[in-house]
């Protein structure tokens, strides 16, 4: 039996260890073993040494022992959401084959909040990224009577979405995204496969693959879902909330969750992983103006900021 395993040495700027000498033992259910130990270095900064071992049979990981550590400690410039200061660091492998970074945070997908090591307050993301006025900020509301299997079984084409992290401008052409049900719920409790696509102008490719779950957030309301890394657990999920929804005319308005910076005219969302975004989709993939203008009018009335909205273009994909 074989056991996919990364053994990392992490060297930080930060001021102190939790203890020289100090040794962390977890095992997190039946799928994993971390091991930490710290010690403080002679520039003042700490030095960790960290390992993480599946215990099922496992041959290849694609970098999941490897994100199971460096999603503990990366950073914003990682694509990471934090809630406090940035930790510098540098790492070195001594035996971990398989470590990509990009796997370990969402920057290949395209219209879903997805994909995320640990979610950040409202307060506290506006506290990072800007001036929060929560209060003043209109409380948005989700579609009534909303139907996830009728809102799931075609395509969705973005035709303007916000800005993020993982949505940047360079990536605002041939966008879609679309959703199945999964058979049975995953081992975190997802219920919905996410697959999100994006294009830059020159045709380089952004396909999120099958690295995408969903699941219901509010069992009171359907159109509250929240999204993350398939690999990881729920509560590292990001909202994602439809407004507004509309099979028939085939729109609909899509928030990562409630806006709270307000701008002066009107409010947004972060620009970060979780409790960002903002989005317009359609059924078809070319574009309607007249149906882009409706949506936006009904995100103008929940109060939304409108500048953040970046047309998307359909037209040669």
């Amino acid at each position: 039996m074989k056991f996919a395993a990364s053994v990392i040495a992490l060297a930080t700027s930060a001021a102190a260890c939790p203890g020289s000498d100090s040794f962390i033992h977890a095992k997190c259910s039946l799928s994993g073993k971390y091991d930490f130990s710290f010690e403080t270095n002679a520039s003042g900064g700490c030095d960790v040494s960290a390992c993480s071992e599946s215990q099922v049979m496992s041959v290849l990981d694609y970098s999941t022992n490897y994100c199971n550590l460096h999603s503990l400690y990366c950073n914003s410039a990682d694509g990471c959401p934090t809630t406090g200061t940035d930790l510098t660091y540098r790492e070195t492998f001594n035996s971990c084959k398989q470590h990509d970074a990009s796997a370990c945070t969402p920057n290949s997908a395209s219209s879903f909040l997805s994909d995320v090591v640990a979610p950040a307050t409202a307060a506290a993301t506006g506290a990072l990224r800007g001036s929060v006025k929560g209060d003043e900020c209109k409380t948005v509301t989700t579609a009534p009577n909303f139907d996830l299997e009728a809102y799931i079984t075609g395509r969705w084409y973005i035709q303007q979405q916000a800005e993020t992290a993982y949505l940047p401008k360079e990536q605002n052409w041939c966008v879609y995204a679309e959703y199945e049900r999964m058979d049975k719920k995953s081992f975190w409790g997802y219920e919905v496969q996410v697959h999100n696509y994006a294009q830059e102008e020159d045709g380089t490719p952004h396909d999120s693959g099958d690295k995408i779950c969903a699941a219901s957030a509010d069992d009171s309301d359907a159109a509250k879902l929240e999204v993350s890394l398939c690999l990881l657990p729920k509560l590292t999920a990001g909202p994602y909330w439809v407004l507004e929804y509309n099979e028939a005319e085939g729109y609909a308005l899509v928030s990562g969750g409630q806006p709270t910076i307000d701008t002066g005219d009107g409010c947004k969302s972060g620009s970060g992983t979780n409790n960002s975004g903002l989005w317009v989709f359609t059924r078809g993939q070319e574009r309607d103006d007249a149906l882009v203008e409706k949506v936006r009018g009904l995100a103008k009335d929940q109060g939304f900021d409108l500048s953040v909205l970046r047309d998307v273009d359909q037209s040669a994909c």
